[in-house]
């Protein structure tokens, strides 16, 4: 098959995604590194470092052919990107429980379709499935927000 040209964006995405999870490693090491698996830099730093080798993995792949065109970007993968966005900016203010539980329920509603109830029930319990592991079981403490001080 012929080779394709490459579609405006598309291979500028894994770059921009290389240099988020460039950040998540940064901030990860900042909040604590790998000094011990509960700390609570472990999973941000080893999640951004998985992230990074995807990234570089995707954006050094060999070109595809004309049949073989991966989709650009799907409206709700973007729409769930920008949630992320909107979940970190929503942190230091409403805290983790507030701003996860706000993410969950709408990106649960907007990928899956589930009805605003199943949302929220899973949200709920997903924030509460958090909250049990790191708060209780890990001692992690998760942000707390300036809303609630």
């Amino acid at each position: 098959m012929a080779e394709r040209s490459a579609r405006p964006g598309e291979r500028l995405l894994p770059w921009t995604l290389l240099a988020a999870s460039a950040v998540v490693v940064v901030e990860g090491y900042r909040l604590d590194g790998l000094a011990s698996p509960s700390a609570a830099g472990t999973f941000p730093l080893l999640a951004g470092a998985v992230m990074a080798g995807s990234c570089a993995a995707i954006a050094l792949a060999p070109r595809r052919a004309a049949g073989d065109a991966l989709p650009m970007l799907p409206l709700r993968v973007a729409a769930v990107m920008a949630l992320l966005v909107a979940l970190v900016a929503a942190m230091p203010v409403a805290g983790f429980h507030l701003a996860g539980f706000a993410f969950l329920a709408v990106a649960i509603r907007l990928v899956r379709g589930h009805g605003t109830l199943v949302a929220l029930l899973v949200a709920t319990l997903s924030v509460a499935a958090v909250h049990v592991v790191f708060r209780l079981a890990f001692t992690v403490l998760l942000p707390e927000g300036t809303l609630w001080r």
